[in-house]
């Protein structure tokens, strides 16, 4: 079973692009999970099929916070051994894509939309 993470930083975008995408993907084999900020809907929301883990993913440019976030899901994806990170909203997809590359993630993908 493939192992696929998707990471945006506000929940907002996973309600608004994802959430049917993620559905198919549970029902057809992949193990799916969502990172985002703490939301309390968003896991009742996914169903049971669809994992949901809270990271906060700052908005705004703040060093501190970024470096903090990056630490957290790069061991986040290490433990979990994903094969693909997909990840969407600027900060998410900075910090996701640099933690996904050192936790060794061969498969990563920035999901650009609304530009």
């Amino acid at each position: 079973m493939k192992k696929i993470c998707y990471v945006t930083t506000i929940a907002f975008t996973v309600r608004s692009f994802f959430i049917p995408q993620m559905r198919y993907l549970a029902e057809h084999g992949f193990d799916v999970t969502v990172v985002c900020s703490n939301d309390e809907k968003l896991n009742h929301e996914l169903g049971e099929i669809i994992k949901y883990y809270p990271i906060n993913i700052a908005r705004g440019i703040s060093l501190l916070s970024l470096v903090r976030t990056i630490k957290d899901l790069k061991m986040f994806f290490k433990n979990n051994e994903f094969d693909i990170v997909q990840y969407s909203t600027p900060n998410a997809a900075f910090c996701a894509s640099i933690a996904a590359k050192i936790a060794g993630v061969e498969i990563r993908n920035y999901h650009l939309m609304g530009l």
